[in-house]
């Protein structure tokens, strides 16, 4: 990345595309997710700009905005890193295109999020209802934060996680559309071709690159290290399956350890 851009747009495609709702074998599923020149080291991955599945071919990042998956601000000198996930790959194989444009223009500022209050929903003891789970268009859903928010409110929601596919291009945008009203949980929805599972509470990126046991031992670690909180996703015959360990020993000790108390 030289000095000076203002915009960069990646574009890519592969042979054999398919959604990635069908079943393995039917064709060819590319995941693609970027890092700036901070770095993409394993649990230290201070560079990570977005991610967006196989759900979109084209993405931009920019000073003062970005595609919903990705994270805006300055575009740092010095080498970038395009990730793929190869989710399906036919023995055949795949051949694949990546296209990278930069643009330069004028300085403009980065984006200042608004703080993200945490209300209280009642200081009595009752029941809520809730979701744990949900998704918008930072990642696979078909509606923004606005959509969800007003759906919550419209069924009586108390409290929504929102937990996009590897990616907090969202959490920057929840203080606009919660409230006093609707508690909005700050999350990610950790997606792992083995196994997918919620970080709650979160505030940063986790990591999600992880191909056994061991490497999901310290992805819960770090998250509980972080103060946030762990759980597995649809561990049953007509969901995503967990092939992972039931619980893993080192998460298990992370659980029983005090959480070190965060600043505000």
């Amino acid at each position: 990345m030289p000095p000076g851009l203002q915009q960069l747009t990646v574009s890519y495609g592969y042979s054999g595309a398919v959604s990635a709702a069908l079943p393995a074998g039917h064709g060819n599923v590319v995941d693609i997710g970027c890092f700036d020149a901070r770095g993409c080291e394993f649990l230290q991955g201070q560079g990570f700009r977005g991610w967006s599945g196989s759900d979109r071919r084209t993405f931009s990042i920019a000073v003062d905005a970005a595609t919903p998956g990705y994270l805006p601000g300055p575009l740092y000198p010095g080498t970038w890193n395009v990730i793929f996930g190869l989710y399906h790959i036919l023995p055949s194989g795949c051949d694949y295109s990546l296209t990278i444009v930069g643009q330069p223009g004028r300085k403009l500022p980065a984006q200042q999020p608004a703080p993200l209050a945490s209300p209280v929903l009642s200081r009595e003891a009752r029941c809520t209802a809730a979701t744990f789970r949900a998704t918008t268009h930072h990642s696979d859903g078909t509606g923004g934060l606005d959509d969800l928010a007003a759906a919550a409110r419209a069924r009586a929601l108390d409290f929504v996680a929102v937990t996009d596919h590897n990616t907090i291009s969202h959490l920057p945008y929840l203080a606009q559309v919660g409230g006093d009203d609707l508690l909005l949980i700050p999350g990610e929805e950790i997606t792992t071709y083995y196994g997918h599972a919620n970080a709650w509470g979160i505030r940063g990126w986790q990591e999600f690159r992880c191909r056994d046991d061991a490497t999901m031992a310290r992805i819960m670690d770090a998250v509980h290290a972080a103060g946030a909180v762990v759980s597995v996703n649809h561990p049953k015959d007509t969901g995503v399956p967990w092939e992972y360990s039931p619980i893993c020993p080192s998460a298990c000790r992370s659980l029983a350890r005090p959480v070190a108390a965060q600043e505000p």
